[in-house]
């Protein structure tokens, strides 16, 4: 799906979004309306979040965007 899709659905369950092509153990990005923006969480230092992400033009058009939380898509 779309990042505007993924983000709408996420934003709704409160939850974050990341690319299929990531991976399992990818980043995950946090969409937010403050001044910190979209907040980064990756797997390894799940304690540590970063604030400002800052997507590339290939994040911006791809299709791949999950909301996290959705397991199964990982399947299909």
């Amino acid at each position: 799906m779309s990042i505007s899709e993924a983000a709408f659905k996420a934003l709704k369950k409160q939850t974050g979004i990341t690319r299929r092509s990531w991976g399992p153990r990818g980043v995950l990005i946090i969409p937010t309306n403050t001044i910190s923006n979209c907040i980064i969480q990756t797997y390894r230092h799940k304690e540590r979040l970063t604030k400002g992400w800052q997507p590339s033009a290939d994040d911006l058009v791809a299709d791949d965007w999950i909301p996290m939380g959705m397991l199964n898509e990982w399947d299909e």
